[in-house]
């Protein structure tokens, strides 16, 4: 049987969160890296603030993208 070294087991649960956070700023920023707001950086906001409240995932994301969906309408 082939075990992980307790080295790389104790390392591998912060690579997760590391990842997607280098996506969703990849996804803000324009391609010389400056932030560039619009609706996508407000339903992040408001899914990591409910994450952070300990909601649901799915309750998260659904949040999200529902603040998305109503700043694109509303906004030109």
């Amino acid at each position: 049987m082939l075990t992980v070294p307790e080295v790389i087991s104790r390392r591998t649960p912060g690579l997760a969160p590391a990842l997607l956070a280098g996506l969703v700023v990849i996804e803000l920023s324009n391609s010389r890296g400056i932030l560039h707001p619009d609706a996508r950086l407000a339903a992040v906001i408001i899914a990591a603030g409910l994450s952070a409240l300990r909601a649901p995932l799915l309750a998260c994301v659904i949040a999200g993208a529902l603040v998305a969906a109503l700043l694109r309408l509303l906004l030109p």
